[in-house]
């Protein structure tokens, strides 16, 4: 076939390896692309086309999982998909999983060939993630979040879709989510029913990928969210005590087997898992994992947002767990509690006004179609709320942060519903921060920039500037 074809030569498997110093080099014969890219879009065609005919040496899987940087740029889209289509028709030898999507130089020093004797349910698999995860990238992802990435990788304009693809259903559900997010759950905004076909045909216009090109200095380093939430997610719960798994191995609300999480009786090893949860939590949240989660509460994909959520679930969880209380060098552990609570109860208060405006309207259609399939998703947040509500958590994590009064005093003021974030849909602390009324006039410049900047990093999209000019802001 032409995969093999495509692979027979080892100096077209390492064209995916490229060198650093070639990464200017463009063919002639490629319509100005490089030769990695043009072998990688070659192998998606391949596989896409004729998938069953494709098997993939374990060779071919290690070169290009050391060459994929978990990144949301061209390059690593390609890849991913790549990744994702070997995975859906088996074409491996051995099944990946997902505590073998070790990506770049971690791929290179692990052995693929020995995989199968890692402990996939072992607490010390997922080292290796905690350790990959860097904060400095989690900052340049927040810096201009990828909204438009999707957890099932999408086919690219020049790469045929694949033959069991419904990518046509996953689009119609991303864009009647964003319209419904814009129509009904923002309260400026009260023209519905007659408006509503016109704003699925604008933010469908909006949903193409362009929005996400990097637009910083440098390398796009941001991390793609369809692809590191899962893992956060992942290295969670294979951390989770077995006190908090029901029968069916799923997920068990604290709350209801505990209600007070107060003078518990567990034995040793119970005391030790939950300390582990607690330690694993702590780990994962100082490497910005739980930031990177918050920010996806933007995500334009449901699904996404789910994973978002679920990851946020379990580090409050552990936030509250009385192990977790017990642990005195986490001085930090109860600021981090009130804002994780505060967004907890924000997305509830949310939640209830979508319903309620739903049920009002018995049904509004969007696009065409009616939201009943969407009626429970999880609120989509502007960019320029939820990274600022990422930011937020990264300052409370560290109290030496010369933003730290500020963002502390913020989330103490809040009062209504229990102190939940109810500024989904504005500019959190915008104005009383870019208008300092500290007395020194180097705090005020400390503030005010930092105001502009949390502005800057949030307009990723029309949905974020649709709610920046609500507020007057480029008047």
């Amino acid at each position: 076939s032409s995969f093999q074809c495509a692979l027979s030569r080892s100096s077209d498997v390492s064209a995916i390896a490229k060198p650093p110093d070639l990464d200017d080099y463009v063919s002639e014969d490629c319509n100005g692309l490089s030769q990695q890219l043009e072998l990688i879009r070659l192998l998606l065609c391949t596989i896409s086309l004729g998938a069953n005919h494709v098997k993939v040496e374990n060779e071919t899987l290690a070169t290009i999982l050391s060459v994929y940087n978990a990144s949301a740029n061209a390059v690593d889209g390609l890849l991913r998909r790549l990744l994702f289509l070997y995975e859906k028709h088996c074409s491996c030898k051995d099944e990946i999983m997902m505590n073998n999507l070790r990506w770049g130089q971690i791929s290179t020093d692990h052995n693929l060939q020995n995989i199968n004797e890692i402990d996939n349910g072992g607490d010390e698999s997922w080292e290796w993630f905690m350790d990959a995860l860097e904060l400095d990238r989690v900052r340049s992802t927040l810096s201009q979040f990828p909204v438009t990435d999707t957890l099932e990788p999408q086919p690219s304009a020049t790469c045929p879709k694949d033959s069991n693809d419904e990518i046509n259903k996953n689009e119609q559900l991303v864009s009647s989510d964003v319209s419904e997010e814009e129509s009904v759950d923002d309260d400026s905004i009260s023209e519905i029913g007659s408006t509503s076909k016109k704003n699925a045909s604008a933010l469908s216009s909006s949903m193409d990928v362009k929005d996400d090109l990097w637009r910083g200095a440098g390398d796009d380093l941001r991390y793609s969210p369809g692809f590191i939430l899962p893992l956060i997610l992942a290295t969670l719960e294979a951390h989770l005590p077995h006190e908090m798994m029901d029968t069916n191995g799923c997920r068990e609300n604290a709350d209801e087997v505990h209600p007070d999480n107060e003078n518990v009786n567990r034995n040793e090893e119970e005391i030790a898992q939950y300390q582990a949860f607690g330690c694993v939590c702590r780990r994962v949240c100082d490497r910005g994992a739980i930031a990177l989660a918050i920010a996806s509460l933007s995500s334009r994909c449901p699904c996404i947002r789910k994973v978002a959520v679920a990851i946020c679930g379990l580090f409050l969880k552990a936030l509250q767990m009385q192990e977790s209380h017990g642990i005195k060098s986490w001085r930090e552990r109860p600021q981090l509690e009130m804002i994780m609570s505060s967004i907890q109860r924000g997305l509830a208060v949310r939640r209830a006004v979508q319903i309620q405006r739903y049920d009002a309207q018995e049904g509004i259609e969007f696009g065409g179609s009616t939201t009943a399939t969407h009626k429970y998703n999880i609120p989509m947040l502007p960019a320029v709320s939820a990274v600022f509500l990422a930011k937020a958590l990264l300052i409370l994590s560290k109290p030496r942060d010369e933003m730290y009064g500020q963002m502390n005093r913020y989330f103490l003021k809040l009062a209504d519903y229990h102190g939940a974030f109810q500024d989904c849909f504005g500019l959190p602390a915008f104005l009383s921060l870019y208008c300092s009324s500290s007395e020194e006039l180097s705090r005020c410049r400390v503030e005010r920039h930092w105001a502009l900047l949390s502005l800057k990093d949030g307009a990723v999209d029309e949905f974020c500037y649709k709610i920046i000019s609500q507020h007057h802001v480029p008047e």
